[in-house]
């Protein structure tokens, strides 16, 4: 619960004491725990536009005033003791600092009211709401008519709220609501981690916020990014099975139901979701230890393309000088040796790579560094490139491959499509069959005086003696 001294308590009740006579200690704990948790949905000035957001609302809303009332379980004859419990304590719910930390304490708590209560007044527990109620742009200032060096800031308007969905670590997926505000007069737009103007997404300076806005509809929880950045570098946990420990161990479906109805995004935690908010962690994480402003552009629909230019940045950052000891040199790293018969000197230096290099995606052609759109994809863009796609599967065969197949119309060549077709091959399965062979005849040996083994007893499909080599990048199965 959060703390109100006594003689606050004591000095708030007796201004009303006529009004509260049937109100409880416990009703007066849960009134002002939902209030505090209601602050960021109390303060929007979207909704109130005359309220200068430094001093407490003069009474509730419509909405909060009814989602009160049925979280305390009271029939209208109780408006009056409700009104009167936010006169009383409506200055100590505002001076107390709202944190997520709150919701996190309170949540296992009131989190069940929110979720029975809150979808049908427009309420959540979780409401994501900009940092600043003023245009943060210096140069966006309202300057009085008669002294153009005297300005204000401006406030920001039009506020557009819309349902998402919360990944948090405590309660697994929950319902939320994200506000969004405008400057008509920069044009900007503002959200809980970021700002757009221009075409350009910038996220504000300081620390990490604890919810990542991930996709137009999703916030995910930062300790679960630094959860799965912990599995994935200590135990190689993978994207998917990290959305499947999410899924089966953290989340409960307990709210499914509210988010269903509340918004179209899955209460599934997805691979692609678990990529987006791990890349956007990443990329926070470093501009913040760099002290640099995090931006990207906005013009794509997806978030994945979005990411996509400051993740290609960085990696060519880190590939280059980007890496804190990148020039470090020593006796147990390097090796300085005189070349014989001349005055130069030549360097080994050692490095630690994984024990299994896989390598990774990239376009058939050698040395090609263009970008693949997929890593299904065998080539490039380019056009050259994709000509290959249509070669035949043999590396010395210039010829086009027909449809349907992976080879040209050469006997040779075809014979290989047959064999990559053809069931019941694998080395267990051909020797199971020659040991029924052996028996086989073993039996016709001693019953009718044996017979020859059969030449080919898979079939009659010949490959030529002579070896072929096969592109394993279009045909990895493909063996001469």
């Amino acid at each position: 619960m959060t703390s109100i001294s006594i003689p606050t308590l004591l000095s708030a009740l007796d201004e009303h004491v006529d009004l509260l006579h049937d109100v409880t200690l416990s009703d007066i704990v849960s009134f002002v725990d939902i209030c505090c948790l209601l602050r960021p949905t109390l303060d929007l000035p979207s909704l109130h536009s005359t309220h200068s957001g430094s001093e407490a609302l003069e009474r509730l809303p419509i909405y909060a005033h009814d989602f009160l009332k049925a979280c305390l379980g009271w029939d209208d004859n109780q408006s009056d003791s409700l009104k009167a419990l936010w006169y009383a304590f409506k200055d100590t719910v505002w001076a107390m600092e709202y944190s997520y930390e709150l919701t996190r304490k309170l949540g296992g708590k009131y989190l069940p009211l929110f979720v029975k209560y809150g979808p049908s007044r427009g309420i959540a527990m979780y409401h994501f709401v900009p940092p600043t109620r003023t245009c943060l742009d210096p140069a966006c200032r309202d300057y009085l008519r008669t002294n153009h060096s005297v300005g204000r800031e401006r406030q920001l308007v039009d506020g557009i709220t819309y349902p998402v969905v919360v990944f948090t670590q405590e309660f697994g997926a929950v319902p939320g609501h994200c506000t969004s505000l405008y400057c008509n007069h920069c044009k900007t737009r503002y959200y809980n981690n970021y700002y757009i103007t221009g075409g350009t997404r910038t996220y504000y300076v300081g620390d990490i916020p604890p919810f990542l806005h991930t996709a137009e509809k999703t916030f995910m929880d930062i300790r679960t990014c630094e959860l799965f950045s912990t599995m994935m570098v200590t135990t190689w946990v993978s994207a998917t099975n990290c959305a499947r420990i999410y899924n089966d161990g953290i989340s409960k479906d307990l709210y499914e139901h509210s988010l269903l109805s509340s918004t179209a995004k899955s209460t599934i935690l997805d691979v692609e979701t678990v990529w987006n908010s791990l890349f956007l962690y990443w990329l926070v994480q470093d501009a913040q230890l760099r002290n640099v402003v995090f931006e990207y552009p906005d013009s794509a629909d997806d978030q994945a393309l979005r990411l996509k230019p400051a993740l290609r940045a960085r990696n060519e950052r880190i590939a280059g000088p980007g890496q804190p000891e990148w020039n470090h040199v020593c006796d147990l790293c390097c090796a300085v040796e005189e070349v014989p018969g001349t005055d130069d000197l030549s360097y080994i230096r050692s490095v630690i790579v994984d024990g299994v290099t896989v390598g990774r995606p990239c376009c058939g052609v050698h040395d090609c560094m263009n970008e693949l759109e997929s890593v299904k994809d065998h080539y490039c863009q380019d056009p050259e490139h994709q000509k290959l796609a249509n070669k035949c599967a043999v590396i010395v065969c210039k010829a086009q491959r027909e449809s349907g197949y992976r080879t040209c119309g050469d006997p040779d060549h075809r014979a290989l499509d047959t064999w990559a077709n053809m069931h019941a091959k694998a080395m267990f399965q051909l020797r199971q069959r020659l040991e029924r062979i052996n028996a086989t005849q073993a039996v016709d040996l001693e019953g009718e005086g044996g017979s020859e083994p059969a030449d080919n007893p898979q079939g009659s499909t010949h490959l030529s003696d002579e070896a072929i080599d096969v592109d394993e990048s279009v045909w990895p199965q493909a063996h001469a």
